[in-house]
């Protein structure tokens, strides 16, 4: 099912079927942490994500996406802004979270609009069909489809998985 999957999303994004393609990955996510029916990640399954089924999906978004989307593209951005990938898995907690740098990678990325953070069906990249003239990198994958947790889990779910890929590489 992995594989299938997999193969749906490379066509979706060679198609430049970004929404579609941005849905396709949370199915894959969730069937890869087995949580597909349950529709949501808890922390444990983030934490213990198979990091070859990571490393799988970002290499596709960032081949497919000429190098402006994907998990690693959304990390170094997250990174550049003055974020820290520091996260306690115990307590929790990212220990040096900053909600002013946050939202400097929530604007470079296109997740902001002004003062508010935009709905998932307000993303600029929806209707463009013209990577080269898209003015945002990093802006997919979202994972916002993935799972109805508490909005800290919300705001915290896409750094998780760039903890993961740090963590993978260790």
């Amino acid at each position: 099912l992995k594989a299938h999957l997999l193969g749906e999303l490379d066509y979706l994004m060679k198609e430049n079927r970004w929404k579609d393609a941005d849905t396709k990955n949370s199915q894959f996510i969730l069937v890869s942490a087995k949580r597909e029916k349950q529709g949501y990640f808890e922390l444990n399954d983030v934490k213990n994500f198979q990091c070859q089924d990571l490393k799988k999906v970002d290499d596709l978004w960032v081949k497919n996406s000429k190098g402006k989307f994907g998990l690693s593209v959304q990390k170094r951005i997250y990174l550049e802004t003055g974020n820290y990938l520091d996260f306690d898995w115990d307590k929790e907690i990212f220990k040096k979270w900053n909600e002013e740098r946050y939202n400097s990678f929530l604007l470079r990325v296109g997740w902001k609009k002004g003062g508010d953070q935009m709905r998932y069906d307000e993303l600029p990249l929806w209707e463009e069909k013209d990577l080269d003239i898209y003015n945002f990198v990093g802006t997919i994958p979202t994972l916002y489809r993935t799972r109805r947790e508490t909005l800290l889990r919300d705001r915290l779910r896409t750094p998780l998985f760039w903890q993961r890929l740090v963590d993978c590489s260790k």
